[in-house]
């Protein structure tokens, strides 16, 4: 925006500036061929000489610091007192000067707004309907032009013509300039476009924006990966009819609600399919220009397979701890009972009655630690189904 500003401007001071040199370059011609046609009013054309260059400084200093509207207004009222002032003692509504009235109109439009054009339009018709009446009460000192030579009427026409064709040029350059600006504003806007569309095709989250309504406007190409809708199914739906459980969508809306923002938020989706998608949501609020809230817009990260992850090594910590639980004291008792027994075997008599006693216990015994070792194989075995099928 505040580019824009400055552009229009400068737009508008080039504008102005040229404007005011012209009119000063062409105006003092025509003075100087009319004090030679007209040597009997010499002040009177050397008063408006001195007049306009003295004007001209002084606007151009004023346009220069930015006055662009304040120089403009006095520039057009300068032109309109020079000319009227000029045609009340130099003919009336017949004046020479009166020529000059369209470049007032013009010079109008290229430095104002609309309102401007209209109200100098307005402005010197009223002035030129002034004259009428003051010469037909008789107020004017003067009925006729300042001097009825040829040479006079074409040097005052020939100027309004040169002054129109030098601010149609000002006119036509700006436009060309604008739609030059304006091309290149366009080749711009759609490269930023393509790129835009490109970093929305391959982001792998969904991105998506909603109005306030929760109606989805936008949806990144993501969303058929991940919850197997194409875009055009889900554009102009409601968000909430994605959500497994309305009420945690409900949730999640007033939590955004309280903090404006909302990171990393746990929800559930349903796929096309009908599975469950465990998903986390970053999102916020958007406004427009005006601070009105206008929608919603956000990311979308599937951890489904992130939280299948988590759930399968919480599955395998339990069952180490059972392994580890049944190796650090299941098994230590079998253990324990075989060396002790094994303390008891009379080695140097072999057919001692308690030798098979003792052989019986320790029979007891190693069928306890296989039992004990075969559910540790299991709990073992059962990690590696429950991986490979999780893999699956």
């Amino acid at each position: 925006m505040d580019d824009f500003f400055k552009s229009e401007q400068l737009r508008k001071t080039n504008i102005l500036i040229n404007a005011i040199w012209a009119a000063v370059i062409f105006m003092n011609v025509t003075f100087g061929i009319a004090i030679f046609v007209l040597p009997e009013f010499i002040t009177r054309y050397l008063t408006f000489i001195v007049v306009s260059w003295v004007a001209a400084i002084i606007l151009i200093f004023l346009t220069k610091k930015s006055k662009i509207k304040l120089s403009a207004l006095l520039y057009l009222i300068l032109f309109i007192w020079l000319i009227f002032g000029g045609a009340w003692t130099g003919g009336g509504i017949r004046g020479h000067g009166l020529k000059l009235l369209p470049i007032v109109v013009l010079f109008a439009g290229l430095t104002l707004e609309k309102k401007g054009i209209w109200l100098f339009t307005i402005l010197t018709s009223l002035c030129g309907l002034g004259l009428v009446f003051a010469e037909y009460y008789m107020f004017l000192p003067r009925l006729e032009p300042l001097g009825q030579d040829a040479t006079i009427h074409w040097v005052y026409q020939t100027t309004c013509i040169f002054l129109l064709a030098f601010l149609a040029y000002l006119a036509v350059r700006d436009l060309k300039k604008s739609l030059r600006n304006v091309q290149v504003e366009l080749a711009h806007s759609k490269e930023m476009e393509e790129k835009y569309r490109l970093i929305l095709e391959s982001f792998p989250d969904i991105y998506f924006q909603t109005d306030v309504e929760g109606k989805i406007i936008v949806v990144s190409p993501s969303v058929k990966a991940c919850i197997g809708y194409d875009v055009v199914d889900v554009v102009g739906r409601n968000i909430s009819e994605f959500y497994l459980d309305s009420k945690a969508g409900n949730a999640f809306l007033v939590d955004l609600k309280t903090n404006e923002y909302v990171r990393n938020y746990e929800l559930d989706m349903v796929s096309k399919e009908g599975n469950v998608i465990k998903t986390i949501i970053s999102s916020r609020f958007i406004y427009d220009e005006n601070a009105n809230q206008i929608g919603v817009e956000g990311t979308i990260h599937d951890i489904t397979k992130m939280q299948e992850a988590k759930d399968l090594l919480k599955i395998h910590h339990k069952e180490l701890l059972d392994i580890a639980f049944l190796q650090s004291h299941i098994v230590r008792r079998p253990v324990a009972t075989i060396l002790g027994l094994i303390r008891l075997i009379d080695v140097e008599d072999r057919n001692n009655p308690i030798n098979f006693e003792v052989i019986k216990h320790l029979e007891t015994a190693a069928k306890e630690l296989d039992s004990v070792i075969k559910k540790i194989i299991e709990k073992t075995h059962r990690i590696q189904e429950i991986t490979e099928k999780k893999i699956e």
